[in-house]
């Protein structure tokens, strides 16, 4: 029996930059975009929402292959990942 857990929960995370405001509200097409923070952290804060102005979204600075990670802190198996993007979409 498999229990769906979020073993990435609270965990320590990274990611290769920040987007800083002024690169999100370029992208925002004028629109006023208020955002508490861009962090790697708020990738695992349990708080599943995907607009950024939710100030729960991990943004990478606009860049060719950026990259997040989780250290999980200890060995796990892995059966799921899931990405969702801020249009909603899961990848």
């Amino acid at each position: 029996m498999f229990i769906n857990l979020d073993i990435a929960l609270g965990k320590p995370a990274l990611q290769s930059s920040l987007m800083s405001v002024d690169e999100l509200q370029s992208e925002s097409k004028g629109k006023k975009v208020n955002i508490p923070g861009v962090g790697p952290e708020l990738a695992v804060d349990g708080n599943m929402a995907t607009e950024p102005s939710a100030g729960s979204c991990s943004i990478t600075a606009i860049e060719v292959d950026p990259w997040w990670k989780v250290d999980l802190q200890s060995e796990h198996i892995v059966t799921d990942v899931n990405v969702v993007s801020s249009s909603g979409r899961r990848h």
